[in-house]
């Protein structure tokens, strides 16, 4: 059954609450209606608000079923530890007021169900989920009010949502995507106000989602990435207001995707990453400013070259 609305005389808090968008032509005795002829317009009625109050953990389909109508959750959406395959059900949903977590989720192949979605108040944590292979479904979310985790999703090849994503307040964290081999959204995002942070991504080649970034307000983090050949994909930064490390680089041959950065305010660490070399290292961190220079470290790379 899907959501339902009820109205107690006199109650002062009502299950749910629905309202127009827009109101309706026509609505004043004095105003005409729509032409109902020929006139190209689309007949279908506006989509109703409706706002469903608390947090909501569905675990099976019928569960989800019964969250068919919110187009606004005021609390969180946990997905986790469910049988689900798809979140088709979600298809009205355009906001989350606090948390959209989807955690251990085996079955689940993708987020279809979540393309219209436009806010999360506070974090996105997608983690665990065995079966997903690709995030496109989020590329209408605009705006994400604290963090981001994308972490140990054994088949996540590519992330290709958050297109549209222009306003992120908290962390960036891509953490132990074996698979991950492309990261292409985010590239609406020029200011980043905390870390953006890759880890453990062994398969990982391609930043290009990141081109648009020019300020990243807190640490840069780039670690055990073994596949990672070049950082041309965040070529665009400017400016590191917390520190940089860059270590764990195996397949790291040079810095060249830096040409932009001008200015760290904080401390350096790049150290063993095996195939680049030391001079490149020493030689790059002369021409940036670089805060805490004097606690930095430069060391352990590749010392024949």
């Amino acid at each position: 059954m899907r959501i339902l609305c009820t109205f107690l005389i006199m109650a002062t808090w009502t299950g749910c609450s629905s309202s127009k968008y827009a109101p309706e032509a026509g609505s004043d005795d004095n105003t005409p209606g729509p032409d109902t002829g020929d006139s190209g317009q689309d007949d279908t009625d506006p989509v109703q608000e409706v706002v469903c109050p608390g947090d909501h953990a569905p675990i099976t389909a019928s569960d989800l079923d019964a969250l068919t109508d919110c187009t606004h959750i005021e609390g969180s959406l946990r997905l986790a530890e469910t049988s689900l395959i798809d979140l088709d059900p979600l298809q009205n949903l355009r906001a989350i007021g606090v948390d959209l977590i989807i955690d251990r989720n085996p079955d689940l192949r993708d987020l279809s169900g979540l393309d219209n979605l436009e806010r999360v108040g506070h974090d996105v944590d997608i983690r665990s989920n065995d079966a997903i292979t690709e995030l496109n479904a989020l590329n209408s979310l605009e705006f994400i009010g604290r963090h981001v985790d994308i972490s140990n999703n054994a088949q996540l090849t590519r992330i290709a949502g958050f297109d549209a994503l222009s306003d992120l307040t908290g962390d960036l964290q891509v953490w132990s995507n074996y698979a991950l081999a492309e990261i292409h959204g985010f590239q609406a995002l020029t200011t980043l106000n905390y870390d953006l942070d890759f880890r453990w991504n062994p398969e990982l080649v391609d930043l290009s989602g990141f081109s648009g970034a020019e300020t990243v307000g807190g640490i840069l983090y780039l670690e055990s990435n073994g596949s990672l050949t070049d950082l041309s994909g965040l070529g665009g930064i400017r400016q590191i207001d917390a520190g940089l490390v860059i270590r764990f680089l195996d397949s790291l041959t040079d810095l060249s995707g830096f040409e932009s950065l001008l200015l760290i305010n904080g401390e350096v660490e790049i150290t063993d990453n095996a195939a680049l070399c030391q001079s490149v290292v020493e030689a790059w961190a002369e021409a940036v400013t670089i805060g805490l220079r004097g606690s930095s470290t430069l060391c352990c790379n590749d010392s024949s070259c």
